[in-house]
């Protein structure tokens, strides 16, 4: 994860500048540092929905290679099961 960086100092100074406290503007700018550590970038948003959407496309071709071995066994089991019934029968 990329880490954005901000000029606490710089920041301080503008909300001081727009009215707000000393005090509270270092708390502010201090607060909004931490919180960008936890921001993603575009590119990691975009990576982590390629990988996504390839986990899914591998559990569909999972899910499908399951479909067919449960049909082919359905097929099979009818298949024993009409061959058993005619040996009873005849």
């Amino acid at each position: 994860m990329a880490t954005a960086t901000l000029d606490t100092l710089s920041t301080a100074k503008s909300l001081e500048d727009a009215g707000v406290e000393r005090s509270q503007t270092e708390a502010i700018a201090v607060a909004i540092q931490s919180g960008l550590g936890e921001l993603v970038t575009k590119f990691e948003f975009e990576t982590g929905i390629k990988e996504l959407k390839s986990d899914i496309e591998q559990t569909k071709e999972n899910l499908t290679a399951d479909i067919n071995w449960l049909k082919w066994l359905v097929g099979l089991n009818i298949a024993l099961s009409v061959s058993i019934i005619l040996k009873l029968l005849i």
